[in-house]
């Protein structure tokens, strides 16, 4: 009897011991993962060089005067590179908030990863970003307007809300008008150009 009381006793205290240690584990938890709002604003578009751009925003243009319509946002923690957010923006879609956009993140240091350009159609997606370096557009050709950057350090380090402005800067993707001008033999009926055949022009 003595000894299945004692038996029971230490049962309890091992149940007790679980629940505080639980507790514990719970409290320090919910301190680690304390999200904080930080605003995100998509601006600095280099549109430079583009002819039909305003001539006042040449080179802090928004997305609108840079005329992107698609915007794939993440963001990866420092230093594991682990994908903590990940969002995508369509012009038309999110009305006023398509040049910004507001993430919760933990307390800790990340790496910011932007992709705009302009859609070929209305059904077309925004970029894919696959890591810090590589991201896919599923276009069946590469739109000339195309801008990613990279925003590193940033520090989300207490519980007020953060800023980050995305500067895109000049476009990663260039253009060419091709003009022929020698006559073309009587038997030509079609020309056909390829640049580059080896390569998936829609990847960045």
């Amino acid at each position: 009897m003595k000894k299945g009381f004692f038996a029971s006793l230490l049962g309890a205290f091992v149940f007790m011991g679980l629940v505080a240690c639980s507790s514990e584990v719970a409290s320090i938890s919910d301190e680690e993962v304390a999200s904080v709002p930080v605003e995100v604003t998509f601006t600095g578009f280099d549109v430079s060089v583009l002819p039909d751009a305003p001539k006042k925003v040449r080179s802090r243009a928004t997305a609108d005067d840079a005329g992107v319509t698609r915007i794939a946002l993440k963001a990866f923690e420092v230093p594991s590179g682990k994908e903590v957010f990940s969002t995508v923006k369509s012009k038309g879609t999110d009305g006023e908030d398509f040049n910004s956009v507001t993430c919760h993140l933990p307390i800790g240091g990340y790496t910011f990863v932007a992709v705009a350009h302009r859609a070929k159609t209305t059904e077309s997606l925004a970029a894919n970003i696959i890591s810090a370096t590589e991201a896919t557009i599923s276009e069946k050709t590469l739109p000339k307007e195309v801008y990613a950057t990279i925003v590193d350090n940033v520090l989300v380090d207490n519980n007020t809300a953060k800023g980050v402005t995305i500067n895109f800067g000049k476009r990663v993707t260039s253009s060419f008008h091709l003009n022929i001008t020698d006559a073309f033999p009587c038997n030509v009926k079609k020309l056909k150009i390829v640049l580059n055949p080896l390569h998936d022009v829609a990847s960045a």
